[in-house]
């Protein structure tokens, strides 16, 4: 083990409610709300939960799904889910410093084919409106297969409190493809309660802010979310 003194005060926090760890299971969960990138759409609500396994300090494994609930404009309410599948290769710079690099699958669950073909058939409004409204679905546009990149980096600059960020380029079987950065602070439950200590790796609560913008669309804006998430090392 590189850095154990590191581990032993909970890891480096990492983005998407992550951190290092030797081995074992980490576990995140995040709530929050998301304002879309198109300009006539609603603000909705953000969940997220993730799962990996860490073979050893250096490579882990896991999954994560995210979820937006909410009305979609004046007219359409919707469930958006996505999934993802990753792999990460660490690298633990030193004992306040790591970052990775992860390969990303994607697929998601949602049809807006009805959504978009309402819109499209909606004559009753006028041509902008019409283009207003078909942003909204655009913002939802990583539907079926993706494939990506994941870079991510953390930075323990107290002994409870990090910095964490990260970038992802997300590349749609269709010709749609994301990008995004995260930016964000965390900090380090574990040190301030007997139980958390006694029983986790790392119990690390974090505020993140995602800001990501579409090619492949008419959007032109960026969209960005707020997560308040709390991380788990077992």
């Amino acid at each position: 083990m590189a850095f154990a003194s590191a581990y032993a005060e909970g890891g480096i926090p990492l983005p998407h409610q992550s951190a290092n760890q030797p081995r074992g299971i980490n576990v995140g969960l995040g709530v929050g709300g998301l304002s879309p990138s198109g300009s006539s759409c609603n603000g909705m609500g953000v969940w997220q939960g993730m799962a990996e396994y860490f073979y050893t300090e250096r490579i882990s494994a896991g999954w994560a799904i995210k979820m937006y609930g909410g009305n979609l404009d004046q007219e359409y309410a919707l469930i958006y889910q996505r999934y993802h599948i990753h792999g990460r290769i660490h690298f633990p710079m030193s004992e306040t410093f790591g970052f990775y690099i992860s390969p990303i699958i994607g697929f998601e669950t949602t049809d807006l084919s009805k959504i978009r073909k309402s819109q499209d058939d909606n004559t009753s409004a006028t041509s902008g409106n019409s283009d207003k409204l078909a942003q909204c679905s655009d913002e939802y546009s990583l539907n079926g297969f993706s494939a990506g990149i994941d870079v991510g980096m953390g930075w323990k600059f107290a002994t409870n409190w990090g910095f964490i960020s990260g970038l992802n380029y997300d590349q749609n079987s269709s010709p749609v493809s994301q990008f995004s950065f995260t930016g964000g602070i965390a900090y380090n439950l574990r040190n301030s309660f007997d139980f958390l200590e006694k029983n986790f790796l790392g119990t690390w609560l974090s505020l993140e802010l995602v800001v990501h913008h579409y090619w492949g669309t008419d959007i032109t804006s960026w969209g960005k979310s707020l997560m308040l998430g709390i991380n788990l090392s077992i």
